[in-house]
């Protein structure tokens, strides 16, 4: 068993990375010179078919350079080699990225249009023609269906998604997170309601997570298993972090008194539920089956996050710095190259493979 552990403040618990492959080999008796080489050219043969090179993870990093031209060019990296996309012709960005088989998307804006890139072919999305500027804040392909959730300034009705071009308007939300996708193809989108309460929008209709002042920012469904990550307000005004699975709330717990948590981000992988988010006082932090820890890396002030992924076993972060204004990745606690402050530009959402 292999394990990695974080760097935190205020906790040294570590988070175990559980990925392992045991190996039995049955102890072979020497039946005679020609018995024992057929035997071992089989066995041979056995282990290189059962035990194939394991498959090497990609990570995808999407958003933009400001590369000294006219405008943002959309960039992303792949194991951190750099592939700048646009050419600084039109104001463009990405927001979001995702993975479908072979290939890879991202989605933002081109102009004053929605857009999304194919492995870095650009399509152009017509916008709302009742609205100046439409934006791709989040892609999803599945069961090859394109999924967006969209904002414009559109007032009340500026939350939106489409599928495959049939636009639904989320009315009135006083905010709005992130957007899934069920098997079946169900869309789930999670916020607040115009009454300041935790709510989710399921194929558009509202239900409600809680009766108190609330929110909910993020979500992740395993199988029929829906789980939504946000907070609420205490008698005290202060901002309570927890989760909700298919309804049920879960408390997560605060190492310091006066301080409270908003959750942005959940991932389930296995039996392990991972939360992130920020804390009132400006510092990152994940909780791992309810338990947290302050993110922190070689001395990099952590203040802004972006995404959130647990792939074979290691726990990745996206996030920002927001004095410096660059984009950081960290695997297992340690800082990712070139998001170890050498990168100049913002790197917003992470895909992997």
């Amino acid at each position: 068993m292999s394990m990695a552990q974080f760097c935190v403040l205020g906790s040294m618990r570590p988070i175990l990375l559980t990925h392992q492959k045991n190996t039995q080999m049955k102890n072979l008796k020497r039946l005679g010179l020609m018995a024992g080489l057929i035997v071992g050219s089989t066995l041979l043969q056995n282990c290189g078919s059962d035990d194939p090179t394991p498959q090497a993870t990609e990570v995808f990093v999407a958003g933009y350079v400001d590369d000294s031209k006219a405008n943002y060019s959309v960039a992303y990296t792949k194991n951190g080699a750099i592939e700048i996309v646009g050419d600084g012709s039109v104001y463009e960005y990405a927001n979001d990225c995702t993975i479908e088989g072979n290939d890879f998307y991202m989605a933002g804006i081109s102009g004053n249009d929605m857009a999304y890139w194919k492995n870095g072919m650009r399509t152009i999305v017509p916008k709302d023609p009742s609205q100046p500027w439409e934006e791709i804040t989040q892609i999803i392909i599945k069961n090859g269906k394109k999924y967006f959730q969209a904002y414009s300034p559109a007032g009340t009705n500026a939350f939106r998604y489409y599928v495959d071009g049939a636009r639904t308007i989320l009315v009135s939300p006083s905010s709005v997170g992130e957007m899934s996708v069920s098997s079946t193809g169900d869309v789930y989108v999670v916020g607040a309601s115009s009454t300041g309460r935790a709510v989710y929008w399921k194929n558009g209709v509202e239900n409600e997570l809680s009766t108190q002042d609330s929110g909910a920012a993020g979500i992740h469904i395993v199988g029929s298993d829906v789980y939504i990550t946000g907070y609420y307000y205490n008698a005290e005004s202060m901002p309570i972090p927890v989760y909700w699975k298919n309804g049920t709330m879960t408390e997560l717990e605060l190492s310091e008194e006066g301080v409270g948590a908003r959750p942005e981000k959940i991932f389930v992988s296995g039996d392990d539920v991972f939360v992130a988010g920020q804390l009132t006082d400006d510092n990152l932090v994940m909780w791992e089956n309810g338990v947290m820890t302050t993110l922190v890396a070689e001395g990099v002030t952590l203040n802004r996050l972006f995404d959130l992924e647990v792939k074979k076993g290691n726990v990745y972060v996206l996030c920002k710095n927001q004095s410096t204004g660059k984009s950081f990745l960290l695997k297992n606690g340690a800082l990712v190259a070139p998001f170890n402050g050498t990168q100049q530009g913002e790197f917003s959402s992470m895909a992997i493979n």
